[in-house]
């Protein structure tokens, strides 16, 4: 049973992958500051350190999967290689 809300996930998969609070908030369509508190209710949540750790429980938890990371990191490069 997952832990964490849709959005949660959501953007924790995209910092995951990298992305800074600005760039996961342009994505979605939010501020940044709002990217800042989704996170800091993940960490909350899975009692995470900081980003890292966060993934690392999460992936653990089955909230976010490793398939999940590689269809985002695919996606990324495309949109790199379109560019």
């Amino acid at each position: 049973m997952s832990v964490l809300t849709i959005r949660q996930r959501q953007v924790l998969s995209l910092a995951a992958h990298g992305y800074t609070n600005d760039q996961i908030g342009r994505q979605l369509g939010v501020a940044g500051a709002t990217i800042n508190r989704h996170l800091v209710e993940v960490y909350a949540t899975l009692g995470a350190r900081d980003r890292a750790n966060a993934v690392a429980l999460a992936i653990y938890s089955g909230d976010i999967s490793l398939a999940e990371l590689a269809r985002i990191a695919h996606a990324s490069q495309q949109r790199e290689a379109a560019a």
